[in-house]
């Protein structure tokens, strides 16, 4: 009976368990003959012997496993984790199978579970050859890993057996190197070939030391033959530094620029770098305090140009200072290409003593002609509130803007120095071979990424250093000190000259017409002008603590004595004319004699009341103009650099003075409406209150074609404007018409709520509303049209027909009227007379 059979004479339930148990045992048969048929592809060629590297990197951190064994170790824990689940498996499909068994057998099915049994016992067997066909892929990988681990050492040996061939080649190279050198030295130095013997020396001083230890090997001869090269070598070299340092001497001497570059080239290879930085030093410093002493006699003297002498000492700086670049300049390429820049650096700390003697005597001259320091002092008992030894600001200007120059050379200076010490970041090199040759063979050799790594990180911290010592020489030296406590005073200067020529500048202010129908005053130009020199002049020094300094000085001003000046005219209000009139008026209300030049002086006060609005808004105007023109001139704008970013950032406070200066000039604005609009408007709005509202349609038709009431409103008010418009500024004119609009919308709503309309007098009103608008836009522009938005609100209300239009009105909140409140809405339908009041009051308004 086969397996389906015996399967279909069981019953079903235990048909069911059965079929589902041979099918798992199938699938377990199915992988692990994949597990036997698996081609071998994680086994490795070779690997390392854990030994073999340990003995060749004793010295060293264990290396870790090949990335080949670490995958094949990976693929043989998935393979046992899923033989173990495997196995779990099958001894719980067993179990299953057992107790399956065992209830046919209660139930009957003795003949068939026999059968059953047989077709698993058979099932068995062969799964008994695939676990054989496992074990010997086990022991064919065993074999296999035996193999690799032998391959692996060869390779490890043949390894290090390259290793120690290379090293022997090169020492053996080094030995010919050295036996050559020693060769020819000697006929070199003969024949004067100094560029020639520097390389041999060079060649020598770089070989490897293994070379020179071979001195005491057991091998007499070569130990004999390397001590006598050495001895040769040692010697061209002392006789090389002697005859290199007697001819950079004779060049010195002589002046020639050529032959000490020559001999300065030649110092390196044999490891004199110091000797001949030392050289090149001395003659630079002689050649130094000669340029100084020239140009410091041409100072003395009184300069060349007559027309320079405010500038004579500034002058002397930058003359010295160019003369030192170019000095600096014509020995800087032999420097940095033979030295590097470490040492190019240490050249200028070398010399940096004789700069600052040639520079602090131009200064304490400059200090002493000048009286700078008294000038100083004097600022600083003024600025404590000393009245008497007042320094003149004029004369303060001249040495202010001497100083700026000589700062501002002494900054063009240092930025030479940076632009030269420090250069981009190369890969260091060996010093190049006087005979066009290559030193060392060993320059070429490919580094790999570690190395490369390594390198640049050495190089970036050497450039940090060098960046660290180049601050210190420049702001720690002499020089440096001497322009810091420069600067330092000329600040304190500067604010004192800036305070005394405004505060003048607005003492001595005169109107003044440009040209254009308004007016404003000279302090506006004066003291703006005073502004724009001292930021420009701080801006000139180069540094931008004393231009952010300034800047922030300059602000103070404008903000405390400046706008004093302007805010205490205008907070005072606009003269009134009836303020005057009130001490005309005598007893019985006779006028005096005086009451003409009252009225002359009102409008004198009006005049300077109009110019101080013009001054603010003028001001306003031209400090952002200001800040803006700084900003280009100073290469501040869209600039990234700190020293630019602070500058920016001072002159943003301008921005802040100038909003300052346009909201005073509106207030000012709206005082002037407030004296010399809103009388007038609300004179005219008490006479519409007279007039009657509740119009019939033959008065509604005459008043289409002559208007009682808005039209000569609208020419009133047209007649108060028209002055100001030849006085303000257009800005400030401008305020005055929105203001003025405010004026007249609040009188004429105040008197629409206190008059009663019927249906016509709501249309009347309606059409004066659309004139009024029309006209207030004509002459203050769009912006008039949201001044009227509540009287328009007003008006749309009280054209409603009846209450249910007003209730729809509300309800679906078409037009301007929905954004009034529920019990405004009631009053203001209320002032309908037509309406009934009952069905008003009890009007309901859902929102």
């Amino acid at each position: 009976m086969s397996s389906a059979e015996v399967l279909t004479s069981l019953p079903s339930a235990i048909a069911a368990n059965l079929t589902e148990t041979v099918d798992k045992l199938e699938n377990l048969a199915l992988t692990e003959g994949l597990i036997k048929k698996q081609p071998n592809k994680g086994v490795p060629a070779g690997r390392k012997r854990s030994e073999i590297v340990a003995a060749k990197n004793k010295d060293k951190t264990p290396v870790d496993e090949d990335d080949d064994d670490v995958e094949l170790d990976s693929i043989l824990a998935e393979l046992r984790a899923s033989l173990d689940g495997k196995k779990q498996e099958e001894e719980r499909l067993q179990k299953e199978i057992n107790e399956i068994l065992a209830s046919s057998a209660n139930d009957g099915g003795s003949r068939e579970s026999r059968t059953f049994e047989r077709a698993a016992s058979k099932f068995n067997n062969q799964m008994v050859g695939v676990e054989s066909e496992g074990r010997r892929l086990a022991d064919s990988l065993r074999e296999v890993s035996k193999l690799a681990d032998s391959i692996s050492s060869k390779v490890a040996d043949l390894d290090l057996a390259k290793t120690r061939v290379v090293e022997c080649l090169q020492l053996a190279g080094d030995m010919m190197d050295l036996s050559t050198c020693s060769e020819r030295v000697d006929e070199a130095i003969r024949a004067c070939e100094w560029g020639e013997a520097a390389e041999m020396v060079h060649r020598f001083l770089t070989l490897d030391k293994a070379v020179f230890q071979l001195r005491d090997a057991s091998d007499k001869e070569a130990g004999q033959s390397i001590r006598t090269s050495y001895e040769i070598l040692e010697k061209a070299r002392s006789r090389l530094k002697e005859e290199f340092s007697r001819g950079m001497d004779g060049a010195v001497q002589a002046g020639d620029v050529g032959g000490m570059h020559r001999y300065l080239k030649l110092f390196p290879f044999i490891n004199e770098h110091e000797d001949g930085l030392h050289r090149l030093a001395e003659y630079l410093k002689k050649e130094i305090a000669r340029i100084g002493g020239d140009q410091i006699k041409i100072m003395r003297a009184g300069g060349t140009d007559d027309s320079r002498a405010s500038v004579l000492y500034a002058d002397t700086l930058f003359l010295f200072f160019d003369a030192l670049a170019a000095l600096l300049d014509t020995h800087h390429p032999i420097v940095l290409a033979g030295y590097g820049p470490d040492r190019v650096l240490d050249l200028v700390h070398m010399v940096q003593g004789e700069i600052d003697t040639v520079v602090v005597r131009v200064v304490d001259a400059f200090r002493s002609a000048r009286r700078f320091d008294e000038s100083a002092r004097a600022v600083e008992r003024a600025m404590r509130g000393g009245k008497e030894d007042r320094p003149d600001p004029l004369q303060l200007d001249v040495v202010l803007s001497e100083v700026a120059h000589m700062h501002a050379r002494t900054e063009l200076y240092w930025r030479f120095l940076k632009k030269k010490m420090l250069p981009a970041a190369a890969a260091p090199k060996a010093p190049k071979s006087p005979t066009g040759g290559i030193p060392s063979p060993r320059g070429g050799e490919e580094e790999d990424e570690s190395t490369r790594s390594s390198r640049k990180a050495a190089e970036a911290e050497r450039a940090e250093e060098r960046q660290r010592k180049l601050h210190a020489l420049l702001h720690k030296s002499r020089v440096g000190l001497a322009m810091q406590e420069l600067i330092g005073r000329y600040i304190q200067v500067e604010a004192f000259y800036v305070e005394e020529m405004v505060t003048k500048a607005i003492g001595e202010a005169q109107r003044e017409d440009k040209g254009h129908t308004w007016i404003t005053s000279s302090m506006v130009d004066d003291t703006l002008f005073l502004v724009r020199k001292a930021v420009r002049r701080a801006v000139s020094t180069s540094s931008s603590d004393a231009a952010a300094v300034t800047v922030n000085n300059v602000v103070g001003l404008l903000e405390t004595t400046f706008y004093q000046a302007l805010s205490g005219a205008i907070e005072a209000g606009f003269p009134s004319a009836s303020l005057f009139t009130a001490e005309m008026l005598g007893v019985g209300g006779v006028v005096p004699t005086g009451g003409v030049s009252s009225a002359a002086k009102v409008a004198e006060q009006r005049e300077a009341y109009l110019c101080t609005l013009n001054n603010a808004r003028v001001s306003g105007d031209l400090l952002r103009q200001l800040r803006s023109a700084l900003l280009r001139e100073s290469g501040a704008e869209g600039a990234a650099e700190p020293e630019k970013l602070k500058l920016a950032s001072a002159l943003a406070q301008l921005d802040d003075v100038a909003r300052r200066m346009e909201q005073l000039a509106s207030r000012g604005c709206v005082s002037v409406s407030k004296v010399a609009i809103r009388p007038t408007v609300r004179n005219n709005c008490d006479q519409y209150m007279e007039r009657d509202h509740e119009l019939t349609s033959e008065q509604l038709a005459d008043y289409e074609s002559v208007d009682p009431f808005i039209e000569s409103f609208c020419v009133t008010v047209d007649r108060l404007l028209v002055p100001f418009q030849r006085s303000l500024a257009p800005e400030n004119y401008q305020d005055l018409l929105l203001s003025s609009c405010d004026e007249c919308t609040r009188g004429l709503l105040s008197a629409v709520l206190k008059c009663s309309f019927n249906r016509f007098g709501a249309l009347q009103l309606d059409r004066e509303l659309r004139h009024l608008i029309g006209y207030l836009s004509g002459v203050a522009g769009f912006a008039a049209r949201e001044k009227c938005a509540k009287l328009t609100q007003v008006v749309c209300v009280l054209n409603v027909e009846t209450v249910d239009e007003a209730k729809e009105v509300w309800q679906s909140g078409a037009g301007v009227a929905r954004t009034l409140g529920g019990g405004e809405f009631k009053k203001i339908l209320a002032r309908r007379t037509d309406l009934p009041k009952s069905a008003v009051q009890n009007m309901e308004l859902i929102s």
